[in-house]
């Protein structure tokens, strides 16, 4: 009866303190077994345990044992921690005599004799294996008291730790896939390049002196292309157009007959040094240059430059114009830009136009290091098939294409898909706007790039959308774009 009595008032002393300290308890016994938890942890596969247990002025009866127990519980799963045992002084001798004899099998984590006299402090440190569950379990203390005939009373259970603290999950690198357009087949491959020369011819004629003037540098130019044309074994020269353009001054018949005066000299010039027949050659007659003259003045510092911009885009008539031009501040104006501008717009075109053959991939892969231009975007996705997507080779492929086709929108679709992998987002976006919206291809990358710039929501719209229309990097983009949320919560 006594015994009993005991365990009664300590269950109710014990459930007191429960009361009184709902959420973590840190002593038991009134004050008598403190605990210390220092951490309970989940790393990589294990969960640590580690709290020291603070003993002092303890008191038992001696032949009573106390089992302080650590359970690790949630509602409907727990794994109890080793016991740490606490003997009264008769208690003890039967257990080391007991353990003299191998009568007992060893599975608490410490035992030790109840002594009032001598505090003690247990570093208590369990590593176990981590399992999911476990990420929603706390810790409580599980106390059981032991009497004579080995009767067992658990006379509380004690919160130490609410939950485990989980290890932080590294950030998660999300690796989207990009789709990309294959070129259409270009069955014919026309190209043509051009070269402007200003020429300089005496007052009033159209004969070319090659010495004159700056006339020399100016001819090679035209000169250095055509030779490069023609030694080009992998094209076929179709046409060579020569177009002259006159300066605006004085008449406009004369200056059209300056103009096509000048380009029939240029054709001439060359037809006696290109190798190419003649009936290839085609003039074309510019005139006065009033566009060129335009684009001049945006771009310079003269005085009244908007002023004359403004009549030019808003007179139609030669005459007109000049009359309007001569106007400003009483021609001033209009003397400094006859010296320095008009002797620029005397000027002639020659533009060459030719068919390249078609290449397989082996001879693209050659030709696209030293004349890209003759490729179709076809062959040059064909070239970049050689090389590995994360690769520099890979990308500099589709920016050479881009270059080369700066409106195309298969060739800035394919550029937004390889900025996208190398992560320069501006340009991706820039890409993407000179793209057709409406294909599949699309809505996948632009969602790639709502997922790299942290915009979730839009991502899953573009990829839900692409996966419908049956493109397959759309599903594993859905995947990574989970994964990628799942590890910011």
């Amino acid at each position: 009866m006594k015994q009993r009595t005991y365990a009664i008032n300590l269950f109710i002393v014990s459930i007191l303190f429960c009361v009184q300290n709902p959420a973590f308890a840190q002593t038991a016994f009134n004050g008598q077994i403190r605990f210390q938890p220092y951490e309970l942890k989940q790393q990589g596969d294990s969960l640590y345990l580690h709290m020291d247990v603070v003993i002092r002025n303890f008191r038992i009866e001696k032949d009573r044992s106390l089992s302080l127990i650590p359970v690790l519980t949630t509602d409907s799963r727990e794994v109890r921690y080793p016991e740490i045992l606490i003997n009264g002084s008769v208690r003890h001798k039967i257990y080391e005599r007991q353990k003299a004899l191998h009568l007992i099998r060893e599975e608490s984590y410490h035992v030790l004799r109840s002594d009032p006299q001598q505090p003690f402090t247990l570093p208590y440190q369990i590593t176990i294996p981590y399992e999911e569950w476990m990420a929603d379990a706390r810790l409580d203390l599980q106390e059981e008291l032991c009497g004579c005939g080995s009767y067992t009373h658990q006379i509380s259970i004690e919160h130490l730790v609410n939950r485990v603290t989980l290890e932080k999950r590294p950030f998660y690198e999300v690796r989207p896939l990009v789709a990309y357009i294959k070129p259409p087949v270009e069955t014919v491959k026309t190209r043509s390049e051009q070269q402007e020369a200003y020429l300089d011819f005496p007052v009033g004629q159209t004969r070319i002196l090659p010495d004159f003037g700056n006339n020399p540098v100016e001819l090679a130019k035209i000169e250095r292309m055509i030779a490069d044309l023609r030694n080009e074994h992998n094209l076929t020269v179709d046409q060579v157009s020569i177009t002259g353009y006159a300066s605006p001054e004085g008449s406009v018949a004369l200056n059209d007959r300056l103009a096509q005066g000048r380009a029939e000299a240029l054709k001439n010039y060359l037809a006696g040094r290109s190798g190419f027949p003649a009936h290839i050659y085609r003039i074309e007659r510019g005139g006065e240059d009033w566009a060129g003259l335009e684009k001049l003045l945006e771009s310079s510092s003269f005085p009244y430059r908007h002023e004359m911009i403004s009549i030019l885009q808003s007179t139609y008539y030669s005459d007109e114009r000049k009359r309007k031009l001569q106007a400003l501040d009483n021609g001033r104006p209009y003397r400094e830009i006859l010296q320095w501008l008009y002797p620029r717009l005397r000027r002639v075109v020659s533009r060459v136009d030719f068919t390249v053959r078609g290449f397989n991939t082996e001879e693209a892969t050659v030709i696209i290091r030293k004349t890209p231009q003759l490729l179709s975007l076809e062959e040059m996705f064909m070239v970049a098939g050689t090389y590995p997507k994360e690769s520099r080779e890979f990308a500099d492929v589709f920016e050479t294409a881009v270059r080369l086709f700066p409106e195309d929108p298969v060739a800035n679709h394919n550029a937004a898909a390889t900025a996208l992998l190398m992560k320069d987002l501006q340009q991706a976006e820039n890409y993407l706007e000179k793209t057709s919206p409406n294909t599949s291809e699309y809505m996948n990358n632009k969602g790639v790039l709502h997922l790299l710039s942290g915009q979730y929501e839009q991502a899953g719209e573009f990829f839900k959308e692409a996966a419908r229309r049956g493109v397959p990097e759309a599903n594993h983009n859905l995947e990574e774009l989970k994964k990628k949320m799942e590890s910011e919560e």
